[in-house]
């Protein structure tokens, strides 16, 4: 739902958002997301989106499976029924 995914999640309350650079060719659908040292040539900052809110919870899946760390892929979105 549009409405909801303003809220799905933030970073927690007085922390501030964390960062990491990575190879700005990496960042294509599938693909493995590598990470490299700040001021490399192909760096590309990128912000978490933080946790998920108040009764949710969330998963990232590629093709409906959970998948691993640093794969660009979709953010699930599950509340409590």
């Amino acid at each position: 739902m549009a409405e909801a995914t303003l809220a799905v999640s933030f970073p927690r309350p007085g922390t501030p958002p964390r960062t990491v650079s990575v190879d700005k060719n990496t960042l294509v659908p599938d693909a493995m997301v590598e990470p490299v040292p700040d001021g490399s040539a192909h760096a590309k900052r990128v912000v978490s989106a933080g946790c998920p809110v108040h009764r949710l919870s969330a998963r990232i899946a590629a093709g409906g499976n959970a998948c691993v760390a640093h794969l660009i892929a979709f953010v699930h979105a599950i509340a409590p029924r």
